[in-house]
């Protein structure tokens, strides 16, 4: 998604796969948004949000409310070889929302320059098969 808001709502039992990558907000002029309202949505790999997501402080957000997220690794603010990234991503769990990483981790803040955000409210979760890495790179 590389610019404005996308929204799966799940409302009437929607679900959505993706056998790859997902990256949210990943051009350098443009914020963007998932919503996932009442929904199921997997990936087979990285689910990244703010990939090189620009130099001005740009926030691309996943927000899931009342949702399930499936995915092998979760980046949040990866600089993708951007000199200069500056990039707040935001990711928040609301309702009874989980997302599980079954692959290698999950790395917040992964490079310089980033500057992540992971809410969990109220009866929400984050598993990860594999580590979590915080502030991996400055």
């Amino acid at each position: 998604i590389g610019g404005g808001t996308v929204l799966f709502d799940g409302t009437a039992g929607q679900a959505g796969s993706v056998a790859g990558e997902v990256w949210v907000g990943h051009t350098v002029s443009n914020a963007a948004s998932l919503i996932l309202s009442n929904a199921v949505f997997t990936n087979s790999s990285w689910l990244a949000v703010g990939r090189g997501n620009g130099t001005s402080g740009l926030s691309a957000t996943l927000k899931l409310m009342n949702s399930t997220n499936v995915c092998a690794n979760l980046a949040l603010g990866y600089w993708n070889n951007l000199v200069g990234n500056l990039q707040k991503p935001v990711m928040t769990l609301q309702g009874a929302s989980a997302t599980l990483v079954t692959g290698g981790g999950i790395n917040l803040g992964e490079s310089a320059g980033s500057s992540a955000t992971l809410e969990i409210l109220d009866s929400s979760t984050v598993r990860a098969a594999g580590r979590v890495r915080v502030g991996t790179a400055g």
